[in-house]
């Protein structure tokens, strides 16, 4: 299973390639159009080793009141021919048609992108990537609930279709990365350190979130070898935040390998 962790900035893009530095791995990076657009994606590629793949980012453009043109998506991914990366097709949440002509209007411009389905779109529409495609992304989960609806649904991708590789959008919960076999997933829960003043602990095959006043004697020993200064976890200080951020992509970049190795088995 590929991990991407999923960056807003540049600045976050880097903290997470800096913990692949620690981990003694290349980091996978997600980034978004939305956020991104300003930034080639050759000086991307330069900042990153591991795998790149791009979201177009149009919830939270949608979410901001903004609008993502397909011409404007489509010269973006174009300009980037070379850099070695993959992109997601700008889907429309609730709105299957509209993602297929996305879909359509970015391959006509000789493009590849990752198909998109949703929670709540028809099964004939996957029926129909189905017959396209061996890799596609399952959206629109992110909020969605009950959880347990959620859950009978992806089972319900898998088994439906099981020579599909899916991708997992946004899906940061552990229990949901363990429980299927996906093909790779998305995070931005590595970022709680930044969010939510935690720190993401890697333990056996889970992902916990730590108060900085709970670590054990263990998770204090695992973050001083990661250059964590412990004497100022608490500090807003940008070098303390980055070094933080670093060694929380550290646990997630370990739960991916914990992953691989499991189902290697």
């Amino acid at each position: 299973m590929i991990l991407y962790l999923a960056a807003a900035s540049v600045g976050d893009m880097a903290d997470a390639v800096s913990g692949g530095d620690l981990a003694g791995t290349p980091t996978n990076i997600l980034t978004s159009y939305h956020y991104f657009k300003s930034i080639p994606i050759a000086e991307i590629r330069e900042l990153c080793k591991g795998e790149i793949v791009l979201d177009s980012g149009a919830f939270s453009a949608m979410s901001l009141g903004a609008e993502i043109r397909v011409e404007d998506y489509a010269e973006y991914l174009l300009a980037g021919d070379g850099a070695n990366f993959r992109a997601f097709n700008l889907d429309v949440v609730r709105d299957h048609k509209r993602t297929a002509e996305n879909q359509a209007r970015l391959e006509a411009y000789g493009l590849a992108p990752i198909p998109v389905f949703h929670i709540g779109s028809p099964w004939s529409a996957l029926e129909e990537l189905a017959e396209r495609y061996d890799y596609v992304g399952l959206g629109g989960m992110v909020g969605a609930s009950p959880k347990t609806a959620v859950h009978r649904w992806i089972n319900q991708c898998f088994r439906k279709f099981p020579n599909i590789g899916f991708h997992g959008l946004g899906q940061t919960s552990t229990n949901v990365m363990a429980a299927f076999p996906w093909r790779s997933v998305d995070s931005s829960s590595w970022l709680a350190p930044a969010r939510w003043g935690s720190m993401p602990i890697h333990r056996n095959g889970t992902i916990t979130a730590v108060g900085f006043n709970v670590l054990t004697q263990r998770d204090r020993v695992h973050l001083r070898e990661l250059g964590i200064d412990l004497a100022n976890i608490d500090s807003r200080a940008p070098a303390a935040k980055h070094a933080k951020l670093a060694a929380s992509a550290v646990a997630y970049i370990e739960m991916q390998q914990h992953l691989t190795k499991r189902r290697a088995k």
